[in-house]
């Protein structure tokens, strides 16, 4: 485990590779601003820094104040969000600034950089540029704020400033072992198919077959080991596009046993069935009409016979933050879809349509750039800047442009 660790932190140091400045460790960085909403090297002041955290409170972005400059602070602040698994994130170095965040598309992030900007002044005025972040267009000025902090007195400010440092941390713990619980749980429903598979594969002289199965036994032991001490959100994820990998591997292996054609590998999507990831790949290729667009998704074998069928498939549920959600809208580290803002789709049948609608009921939300199956998408804007916004983990992430301060 310490080997597969080391290598996850040499390949997330690989993409800053051209910033040699950023020398300090990302997994600290993570814990600092789970811990205390910030994180800040020796060349800033902290005054007022804590209260003012405390009193923008959840509008506060976590922020990360850097010594020395790097390349493309929007990129570290993605990266860092992504492990955090919501808010939103602010990196300053001397020359740069950048951010990320789950609650503000990427224009919303870039007024609020613009203003974080303004706020910092020459003396970078950590505290300030909080505020500035927090009350964003048409937020509450950053007056109010302070008069609140100064309501608050001394002790008061104390007070809510530890109990916001653990809500935070036991909000990001909470959800960390909810996405763990519920991958344990596909987990061993993988081991149950490789069991079954066994006593077939064993009598068998198809060494295809056997290989096939090998592989889908190895990504599975790769899985349950990992699990136990996957660090955050974004390590879940991976897990969980890997024990998709296995579900593939053993359709594959029966396929092959059985003398049918081996099912095609997916490339431009999740390898999981879209209505529920616990059954079989989703092997068969459906498309859905969405608000979005109309795009293809995986289904595994039984729900395709269903969908032509009088009872179609409904979608499963996987828990996320306390709450039944549709397995096509749970998270990615869930072992969900990751099509969070989908609420209403039809799944195109032989020129017929089955309707869905699952969720909140809240008006469906089209990812705002990017792939619908959660990849990223680019976007240049004027004077050669560019922003990206990334479909995934059941939220979107929209990150800011990176700019000289």
């Amino acid at each position: 485990m310490q080997r597969l660790m080391l290598l996850f932190v040499v390949l997330l140091a690989g993409v800053y590779a051209s910033a040699p400045a950023l020398a300090q460790d990302t997994d600290a960085i993570v814990q600092a601003i789970l811990e205390d909403g910030f994180y800040v090297e020796s060349d800033y002041s902290q005054s007022g820094l804590s209260e003012a955290m405390d009193a923008a409170a959840a509008d506060a972005p976590f922020l990360v104040a850097l010594n020395d400059n790097i390349s493309d602070p929007s990129a570290l602040a993605d990266s860092l969000l992504a492990r955090i698994g919501f808010g939103s994130v602010v990196v300053l170095t001397p020359e740069s600034i950048g951010g990320a965040s789950f609650d503000f598309d990427a224009s919303g992030v870039d007024a609020r950089l613009d203003r974080v900007v303004e706020a910092l002044g020459p003396n970078d005025d950590l505290s300030a540029a909080v505020t500035a972040f927090a009350d964003g267009p048409g937020g509450i000025s950053g007056v109010a704020v302070l008069l609140g902090v100064g309501a608050l007195g001394v002790g008061g400010i104390a007070l809510a400033s530890a109990r916001s440092r653990r809500r935070l941390r036991d909000q990001a713990i909470a959800r960390l072992e909810e996405a763990r619980t519920e991958l344990a749980r596909q987990v061993d429903l993988v081991a149950n198919d490789i069991v079954e598979l066994n006593s077939a594969i064993e009598i068998s002289e198809d060494t295809a077959a056997e290989s096939l199965y090998r592989k889908a036994s190895a990504t599975y032991s790769t899985v349950e080991e990992a699990l136990r001490d996957a660090p955050d959100l974004d390590s879940l994820e991976k897990l969980s596009d890997q024990l998709d990998e296995a579900r593939w591997e053993l359709d594959a292996a029966e396929a092959t046993l059985n003398g049918d054609e081996v099912p095609q590998r997916p490339t431009d999507r999740i390898m999981a069935c879209f209505f529920d990831p616990t059954h079989r790949a989703g092997i068969e290729d459906v498309e859905i009409e969405t608000a979005a667009g109309n795009q293809t998704v995986g289904v595994c074998r039984d729900c395709a016979r269903r969908l032509r069928s009088a009872t179609p498939p409904q979608p499963a549920s996987i828990p996320v933050d306390g709450r039944a959600v549709p397995a096509p809208q749970a998270p990615r580290h869930s072992g969900g879809g990751g099509f969070e803002w989908m609420d209403i789709f039809s799944v195109i049948v032989d020129g017929s349509r089955v309707p869905y609608s699952v969720g909140s009921g809240r008006a469906p939300r089209p990812p705002r750039r990017g792939s619908v199956l959660g990849g990223t998408g680019r976007a240049t804007r004027s004077g050669g800047r560019s922003s990206s916004t990334k479909t995934s983990r059941g939220k979107t992430i929209s990150r800011g442009r990176s700019r000289r301060r």
